[in-house]
């Protein structure tokens, strides 16, 4: 019988190990998401996971309890192997071709705060903006900015789930799809971007918060999927999907329509405020289109931050719109 045994652990390995231990049933859940929404929601926080495991293996190394450090060290590796690509930045140098600045914004239904927003916008110009959670007092509100875009479309709501879509460039056509018994709405819009035909998503699926409502943005992310894979040419998916990338029904939607979320480009988004709760669910997709950017805005009195995604057309030649 060993030393520690005979004597009982320490205090504070039990203080230690409890906690640690739960993270491992936590990470293992995460990959369960497809069994049950409750697994699903454990997905989005594996880089929490691995800074809560790391100076745990680092302690047990430290105090030489081999069997502890190997066992959390392997659950550590599991969730370093998730995240590690997040964080290797890798910008594309792109001749020729089109350049565009995107921009997914929840303005947040409720905040108060539209002159941030203002200055923000006014700050960047993207050539494409896609807002969430827009109503009618917002949409007064940001008049100063809608003006200077001549191409639009919006869908206002009284919830927390208006959504419009502003371009530089010209809107061929576009549809207004809705999703569930909520009728969620997203929009599917042509643009002509120096003659090229781009298709750009925007949408806001319902927060996962219940049975129903995962129930509910599964469906439209589902929907999405099997519209997105039928569109021909470059395509990009802007909004708040209210999953990150490590989400079995995220990755369901990539898988099926072929976008893709581009590797290097982590950028936490929500809740503002919040750092150790930090996690990306507003997301920039791709297809058909090189990512040369992306980076996050100023705290604008949302719970978001904005999240800009700088993207490549390839085969055109530049021309300002």
């Amino acid at each position: 019988m060993t030393r520690e045994r005979a004597k009982g652990a320490p205090w504070w390995l039990r203080l230690v190990r409890i906690p640690a231990l739960l993270v491992c049933v936590l990470t293992v859940a995460g990959f369960l998401g497809r069994y049950w929404w409750r697994f699903d929601l454990a997905s989005h926080f594996r880089v929490q996971y691995a800074l809560a495991l790391a100076p745990v293996v680092l302690l047990m190394l430290a105090t030489r309890r081999w069997r502890h450090a190997a066992g959390f060290g392997l659950f550590l590796a599991v969730n370093l192997a998730l995240i590690a690509p997040l964080f290797y930045s890798y910008s594309p140098i792109m001749k020729g071709g089109t350049h565009l600045t995107t921009l997914a914004l929840n303005v947040e239904h409720p905040n108060e705060r539209s002159d941030l927003v203002l200055a923000e916008l006014a700050r960047t110009e993207p050539d494409i903006v896609v807002l969430q959670e827009v109503g009618r007092r917002w949409l007064s509100e940001l008049t100063p900015f809608r003006e200077r875009y001549a191409y639009k479309v919006e869908l206002p709501r009284s919830d927390y789930f208006g959504i419009a879509l502003y371009s530089k460039y010209p809107i061929l056509d576009h549809r207004e799809l809705h999703y569930g018994i909520v009728q969620v709405p997203s929009i599917v819009a042509r643009l002509d971007v120096q003659g090229q035909a781009l298709t750009v998503v925007g949408t806001h699926p319902l927060p996962p918060v219940s049975a129903f409502h995962s129930e509910e943005r599964n469906l439209q992310l589902q929907g999405l999927a099997e519209i997105v894979a039928d569109v021909e040419g470059p395509v990009l998916l802007l909004g708040d999907l209210n999953a990150t990338r490590w989400s079995h029904h995220f990755q369901r939607l990539t898988e099926e329509s072929g976008l893709r979320a581009p590797h290097g480009r982590y950028r936490p988004t929500w809740p503002v405020g919040k750092p150790w709760f930090w996690i990306q669910i507003d997301h920039g997709l791709v297809r058909g289109l090189a990512v040369t950017g992306s980076s996050t805005g100023s705290d604008v009195g949302s719970d978001h931050y904005p999240l800009y995604l700088d993207v490549h057309i390839p085969g055109m030649s530049p021309r300002t719109p």
